[in-house]
């Protein structure tokens, strides 16, 4: 898969924009507040259908407009496609080959793009949410059930907290049989997966690092469940919920569950959220990522866009050289930067 053409008008700082991207590498350079990082995000509307930036599209309409628009070719499976997003009256519409689409279901297992941004190293450092979502986000793009039980956990929850404000316990209880079987679901489908991803991330590391002796260790904290699974753990789940109804009311919070669980991420057995330095975060993080893009790529068949967000800024040249190395066989990659990187080739865009 790859973008052949793509157009844009206002889209936060830029007006226009026209741009042909090379289906390999390709560098976009400019100053600060040019628009690399928005062209970025008009690439991931054509992939995603969405911002990998923000879920509130206001923010991306150009100042002093009324909505955005972009349009752009795209090469799948040996096949092109038109497809367009737009953005006017508050209204998102999805075009696929100039026809009003509700594309996200054509999009849903074959346009996937990861993205690696400045503050990328807070996915090890920073709190559990942004782990479970990392795992969220990836399973969501392979799994639809998961979209499907995800979905149906978190509505579960907000009705059975807002039912635990009033102390409508009988009413709640019903709506905790349906998180506890979704619960279960996702629980398993995170461990699963982490279990997987554990030595995609160890070889990712070694490589941006050339060697390294140092282990990576990725394990599933689940605050709740333990090592339950599948029956077991859906059966425990229910428990928790009857058996804390009263505490919980008063918190007006469900304290049980896959929302409240972690992925621990250790180095040499030191825990990455305070032990180790920044730079070796970063390069986890960018494991991190990396190895999601490996995932997508195994499930689907399709390789997914790579977006690298000025986030090698921080790195020696020594590690920057290492991931221009590693992304070479990447697909469509698209890396911005003040200037060009040694050690990244490719097709130079420039913005002024």
């Amino acid at each position: 898969m790859h973008i052949q053409r793509l157009r844009g008008v206002s889209l936060r700082c830029l007006n226009k924009i026209t741009y042909q991207p090379s289906p390999y590498v390709n560098l976009i350079i400019g100053k600060n507040g040019v628009g690399k990082t928005t062209l970025l995000e008009a690439m991931s509307f054509l992939t995603l259908g969405r911002s990998f930036r923000t879920n509130h599209l206001k923010e991306v309409v150009q100042k002093g407009q009324s909505g955005f628009a972009v349009e752009g070719l795209l090469e799948l499976q040996g096949m092109n496609y038109e497809f367009g997003v737009t953005f006017f009256d508050n209204q998102k519409k999805l075009y696929l080959n100039r026809n009003l689409s509700s594309a996200d279901a054509f999009l849903f297992g074959k346009c996937k793009a990861v993205a690696l941004t400045p503050d990328i190293q807070t996915l090890v450092r920073n709190a559990p949410a942004l782990r479970r979502r990392y795992l969220d986000d990836m399973l969501s793009e392979i799994d639809s059930l998961y979209v499907h039980y995800l979905a149906r956990y978190q509505k579960g929850m907000r009705i059975r907290n807002a039912l635990l404000k009033k102390r409508d316990y009988r009413a709640a209880a019903s709506f905790e049989t349906l998180m506890a079987s979704s619960g279960a679901y996702i629980t398993d489908r995170r461990k699963k997966a982490l279990e997987l991803l554990e030595p995609i991330v160890r070889g990712f590391f070694e490589q941006c690092t050339k060697g390294s002796k140092k282990s990576v260790n990725l394990s599933y904290e689940s605050k709740s469940g333990g090592e339950r699974s599948g029956r077991e753990l859906m059966e425990f789940l229910q428990e928790e919920y009857s058996r804390k109804r009263e505490k919980e009311a008063i918190l007006g919070l469900t304290l049980t569950g896959p929302h409240r669980d972690d992925i621990s991420i250790k180095l040499n057995g030191m825990c990455t959220k305070e032990e180790v330095s920044e730079g070796e975060a970063r390069l986890l993080a960018i494991a991190l990522k990396l190895a999601e893009w490996q995932k997508l790529y195994s499930e689907t068949g399709v390789k997914p866009l790579l977006f690298i967000d000025d986030c090698v800024a921080f790195l020696d040249q020594e590690k920057v050289s290492n991931l221009g190395e590693i992304v070479k066989g990447f697909g469509q990659v698209f890396v911005t930067a003040h200037s060009p990187l040694k050690g990244f080739e490719g097709e130079v865009f420039t913005l002024y």
